[in-house]
C-alpha cells in the first residue's frame, strides 16, 4: 500500500552523494535495490544522474525508491524529469502512488478510467485507499473487488483488502488475506505493516511491535513503522517509549508529517494540548486531512475544552467508516457538553444496537437519554447493569495471553478495558496481575498502589504477598516491608519456586 508519510533524507546523506562517482552505474544501483540496500542504491543513482541526468531507467528506479520510502513529493519531481518520454504503465503506477502520498487523492478518484483497458492493480489499490481516506468505505470495497476481479491474487490488493477488513472489524478476514499475501515474495513490507496493525487492533502490543520492527528492517528508509509504533505507544500511554520513537523520527525526517504527528501525540500525552495543536497544524499542511489526523485533532480539542471542534473532527472521523466505540462516546460527550443531548443519543444508538456493546457505552447512552428527557433511558440503564459475559471473557483471555507472552502493555490495556469499559470491579488477582504488569512496564509506583489494594482484599494470598514484596524489594521503596511480605508468602507456599527464589534473594 505504501501509505507512509513523506520522508526526507538527512543532510549528511545528501552531502555524501554530492560528488559524482567515476564508477557509478545503473547495474550496481539495481543490485543494491534488489538486495534491499535502498540507501546505497539511492546514493549510486544520485551519482549516476549527475553524469547522465536524462537516464530514464535511473530516474524510474529513483522514483520507485522514493515512493517506497514514502517521499511522494520527491517521486513526483523525479517523474517530472522524465516527462512523457516513452510513457509506460509502470510509470503511470508510480505517478499514482506519488500523487496519493502527496495528498492528490481527489485527482486520482476523479480520473476517468480507460474504457478499453482494465485499470492496473496498483491504480485500483491507490483509488481504494484514497476512497477510504475520503470516508467512502463502500467505494473502497468496490475498488478492491474490481481490482481482484481483473488481477486475481494480486498481493498489493490482498494487503489493501486486509487493511479494509481490519478497519471494519472483520479481523478473521484480515488474517486470511494477510496469510495469503504472506505466501508471495513481494509486498513483504506492507504485509508486516498490516499484520502489525491487526495485532494492534487486538491490543497484542508485543506482536504488533514485532511486526513493525520487521517492517522497519525490510525498509529502513520508510518512517511508516516508527509512525505506527508512535500511535501504538500513545494509546498505551507510554511516555518514555514514545519519546524514544519521536527522537528517532526527528533524526530520520525532522520536517515530515510523520514526525509532526508523533510529536503531537507526545505533547498531548505530556499534558500540553497547545503544543500538540501546533504540531497538528504542521502535520495537516504536510499530509492533508485523513482519519488518523481527524481523531488526533479531536483528542486535542477535547483536552482544550473546545466542544465544537471536537464534534466536527469526530463526526468526520466516524464518517470515514471507523467502528470506534471510544470515539463515539467522546463525540456524544462533546455533543452533550454543547447542550445537544438528543444528538448524543442518536450518535450512540447504532453502537448499542451492535452485538455486545460495552457496559460503559450503555451507561453513557442512558445518561444522555435521561438528559434529553427520553423514556428509554431506564432501559439502557438496565442493560448497563450487567457486563457482557462474552466481552468480559474475551478481555480476560486477552489479558492472560498477554501476561503469558510478557506483553505487559497489552495486559494493561486489556485489564483497563475490563475495569473502565465493562465496569468489572477488580478482584485481588486482577489487581495483582495488573500491578505486576505495571511493575514490569516500568511503573513501580502504580504497581505498589494496585498491589496494596490487592493485599487488602486477600491478605493471606501468597501470590499477592510475593508480588508486592518483590516490587517493594526490587524498587528499593521499602525493603523492611518487602522482607515481611516475602517471608509470609514463603511460609504460606514453601514449595513455590518463584516465591522461594524471591524470599532467598531478599535474605542474602
Amino acid at each position: 500500500m505504501r501509505r507512509s508519510l513523506t520522508f526526507t533524507l538527512p543532510l549528511v546523506a545528501l552531502l555524501c552523494a554530492c560528488q559524482p562517482g567515476k564508477d557509478a552505474n545503473l547495474g550496481d544501483a539495481q543490485r543494491f535495490y534488489a538486495e534491499g540496500q535502498w540507501a546505497d542504491a539511492r546514493i549510486e543513482l544520485m551519482n549516476l544522474l549527475k553524469v547522465e541526468p536524462d537516464n530514464i531507467a535511473a530516474l524510474e528506479l529513483m522514483a520507485r525508491i522514493q515512493v517506497a520510502s514514502g517521499d511522494g513529493v520527491g517521486a513526483a519531481a523525479t517523474l517530472a524529469r522524465i516527462g512523457d518520454k516513452n510513457a509506460t504503465k509502470e510509470r503511470a503506477d508510480l505517478q499514482a502512488e506519488a500523487d496519493m502520498l502527496r495528498g492528490k487523492c481527489r485527482d486520482l478518484r476523479d480520473r476517468k478510467p480507460d474504457k478499453d483497458a482494465a485499470m492496473s492493480a496498483t491504480l485500483r489499490r491507490v483509488r481504494a485507499l484514497c476512497a477510504h481516506d475520503g470516508g467512502d468505505a463502500a467505494a473502497a470495497a468496490s475498488e478492491i473487488a474490481a481490482g481482484l476481479a481483473d488481477h486475481p491474487g494480486d498481493t498489493g490488493l490482498q494487503v489493501a483488502a486486509a487493511r479494509l477488513a481490519m478497519l471494519r472489524g472483520d479481523l478473521a478476514e484480515a488474517d486470511r488475506l494477510i496469510a495469503a499475501a504472506r505466501k508471495k515474495d513481494n509486498e513483504k513490507f506492507e504485509v508486516e505493516m498490516v499484520a502489525g496493525a491487526i495485532q494492534q487492533r487486538r491490543a497484542n502490543i508485543t506482536a504488533a511491535l514485532g511486526h513493525y520492527a520487521a517492517a522497519e528492517k525490510l525498509n529502513p528508509l520508510n518512517s511508516g513503522p516508527l509512525s505506527a509504533q508512535a500511535e501504538l505507544l500513545a494509546a498505551a500511554k507510554d511516555v518514555n517509549a514514545l519519546t524514544a520513537v519521536v527522537e528517532r523520527l526527528r533524526r530520520m525526517s525532522p520536517q515530515s508529517s510523520a514526525t509532526a504527528i508523533a510529536t503531537a501525540r507526545l505533547e498531548l500525552l505530556r499534558g500540553d494540548p497547545r503544543a500538540a495543536q501546533q504540531q497538528l497544524l504542521a502535520a495537516r499542511q504536510l499530509a492533508g486531512d485523513r482519519p488518523s489526523i481527524q481523531l488526533l485533532a479531536s483528542q486535542i480539542a477535547v483536552a482544550q475544552g473546545n466542544h465544537d471542534i471536537a464534534i466536527a473532527e469526530l463526526s468526520r472521523y466516524l464518517g470515514s467508516g471507523a467502528r470506534d466505540e471510544v470515539a463515539a462516546m467522546a463525540l456524544a460527550d462533546a455533543m452533550a457538553a454543547a447542550g445537544e443531548p438528543d444528538r448524543a443519543v442518536e450518535t450512540l444508538k447504532p453502537f448499542a444496537a451492535q452485538p455486545d456493546p460495552s457496559r460503559s457505552l450503555l451507561a453513557a447512552l442512558s445518561r444522555h437519554a435521561k438528559a434529553a428527557g427520553q423514556s428509554d433511558a431506564a432501559a439502557y440503564a438496565a442493560r448497563a447493569v450487567g457486563a457482557s459475559p462474552r466481552r468480559t471473557a474475551n478481555l480476560l483471555i486477552q489479558a492472560e495471553q498477554a501476561l503469558a507472552a510478557k506483553d505487559w502493555k497489552g495486559a494493561i490495556i486489556a485489564y483497563d478495558a475490563l475495569i473502565e469499559r465493562e465496569g468489572i470491579k477488580p478482584n485481588a488477582m486482577i489487581l495483582n496481575n495488573l500491578g505486576w504488569a505495571h511493575f514490569q512496564n516500568g511503573n513501580a509506583d502504580k504497581a505498589v498502589t494496585l498491589l496494596d489494594a490487592a493485599l487488602k482484599q486477600a491478605p493471606e494470598n501468597a501470590s499477592v504477598l510475593d508480588s508486592l514484596g518483590w516490587v517493594l524489594w526490587s524498587s528499593g521503596k521499602d525493603r523492611a516491608a518487602a522482607r515481611r511480605h516475602l517471608a509470609k508468602a514463603h511460609r504460606l507456599a514453601p514449595e513455590n519456586a518463584t516465591i522461594k527464589a524471591h524470599w532467598e534473594a531478599a535474605n542474602r
